[in-house]
């Protein structure tokens, strides 16, 4: 599932997936899973295990900006 957030990210970075429908289809389960402490763990330990600090960074981004456009709201 982390794989298929980083997935949605990448594609509103690009531009084929709007904010608004990011917004109104994926942000409850995204907000969900971004404060998850579980999912917080295994990302911590994956990063840790290949040495790869950027993995899952596009679903912490789009988890940061799911929390963040929600508080707006």
């Amino acid at each position: 599932l982390l794989s298929q957030w980083d997935m949605i990210a990448r594609l509103n970075q690009r531009g084929t997936l709007p904010f608004d429908v990011l917004y109104s289809q994926f942000s409850f389960d995204i907000e969900q899973s971004y404060k998850n402490e579980e999912i917080r763990n295994y990302i911590n330990t994956m990063r840790s295990k290949y040495g790869d600090r950027t993995l899952f960074a596009d679903f912490e981004w789009l988890g940061q900006w799911t929390s963040s456009t929600t508080a707006q709201k």
